[in-house]
């Protein structure tokens, strides 16, 4: 008999194992600690902390896994199947699949529902789910260099812009698109100055205290300094101010509000967890964090691919038999401080329980694992402030949106 979608549990390993998530600095130097760690490697680093057997405190180990789903968007020259490479790598048997996911901005959210599907159907009781990027590895592209080039200057391409920024239709940039969706709600710079203030007072807040160490697996880098252990996000600037913000130019258009102060920056990071059958975990003594009740995945006008969400989020609370209030906590990506302020208002959200420690103009958004980033962190706030629903979404590029519903099991 296929399991029902009661059985399905996202359930983080240990809590002193943690997940490890994004970390960088902002402007186009990228990433300072983890530039040349491949997306494949990042996301080994991230698996093998999820199943070691040394020590092993919840008895689970490589062989119990049976499927690896992994998100990453800038695939190109990071060879085949990165989610086969990160399993390889971490040492999971051969005989386990693994499959990488690319539905853009949604890819972390995508893996946690597709490896769901699996252990829903009965196929398989055990996953790894998440995501990874490495923006700083993002190759240029000579799109005619195969047959080769004629006199005169050429073209290359920035593959993080063409497979992952730029709106496919257009060519613009997404920036340049959500200037469209600041006019069509009338969102002042202010406001969205405001927002990303608070995303990075919040995040520094929560960081200095200590509330995302739980989460984050250090990794060793190499520096002029030698070995050093890499654990915190470097990304966030805690003593922003709506003020400072304020002075920045525009960065899409000579008249916009979008600059680089209200939008994340590029960056690197991997996050993991595992999704299983209820049943098959509580005999294996793991602690579910979650069941994973629902999601929901809505397509929109490219152009405003940022109302993604609105559909996405309606068709999961739909699914799980949820009203807008009954949500106590939701996690939203913030591609855009513009981006969170027309959904709070297309959704009817009350700004307290958005991103309650800050978000991705703060921590940054590598792509293709800002999903699982946001579902980690949402699992982990969930147990620590005794909230019992929760809601994950993100826009998608292109014009979708995607969203997960997560209750709280313990």
């Amino acid at each position: 008999m296929p399991k029902g979608a009661a059985n399905v549990i996202v359930s983080e390993v240990s809590n002193h194992e943690g997940i490890q998530r994004r970390s960088l600095r902002p402007g186009a130097h990228g990433h300072r600690h983890l530039r040349r760690h491949t997306q494949g490697h990042a996301g080994t680093r991230a698996r093998r902390h999820r199943h070691r057997r040394e020590p092993a405190p919840l008895g689970l180990g490589p062989e119990d896994v049976q499927s690896v789903v992994l998100g990453q968007v800038v695939q190109a020259g990071a060879k085949m199947n990165p989610a086969r490479q990160a399993a390889i790598h971490a040492g999971l048997p051969v005989s386990v699949p693994a499959m990488t996911v690319n539905r853009v901005c949604g890819s972390g959210a995508q893996a946690v529902a597709s490896a769901a599907q699996e252990v829903m159907l009965g196929h398989l009781d055990c996953a790894i789910a998440g995501g990874m990027e490495n923006m700083d590895l993002a190759p240029y592209l000579d799109l005619a260099g195969r047959w080769g080039h004629r006199m005169g200057n050429a073209e290359i391409y920035d593959s993080m812009l063409r497979d992952g920024l730029n709106d496919a239709f257009s060519d613009q940039h997404s920036g340049w698109h959500t200037e469209d969706l600041v006019s069509r709600f009338g969102i002042s710079r202010e406001d969205q100055d405001r927002w990303a203030a608070r995303s990075q007072q919040r995040f520094g807040e929560a960081q200095a205290a200590g509330r995302f160490d739980a989460e984050i697996v250090p990794v060793e880098v190499n520096s002029r300094k030698g070995t050093v252990a890499f654990g915190r996000d470097e990304h966030n600037r805690p003593d922003a101010t709506a003020e400072g913000l304020g002075k920045l130019r525009p960065a899409f258009r000579k008249e916009g509000t979008i600059t680089a102060g209200n939008a994340p920056g590029l960056n690197t990071g991997a996050a993991a967890m595992i999704v299983a059958d209820r049943a098959w975990a509580e005999r294996q003594g793991l602690a579910p964090m979650a069941r994973l009740v629902s999601y929901g995945v809505g397509a929109v006008e490219p152009g405003y691919f940022g109302l993604g969400p609105v559909p996405a989020v309606q068709q999961a609370l739909a699914r799980a038999g949820w009203r807008m209030g009954d949500v106590e906590r939701i996690e939203i990506n913030e591609a855009f401080a513009a981006i969170v302020l027309a959904l709070i208002g297309e959704l009817g959200l009350a700004e307290d329980i958005v991103n309650v420690e800050g978000g991705a103009i703060a921590h940054g958004h590598p792509i293709g694992a800002t999903g699982a980033v946001l579902t980690t962190r949402l699992l982990h706030a969930m147990a620590r402030d005794d909230v019992r629903r929760g809601v994950v979404t993100l826009c998608i590029g292109g014009g979708q949106g995607v969203a997960l519903a997560l209750e709280r099991l313990a």
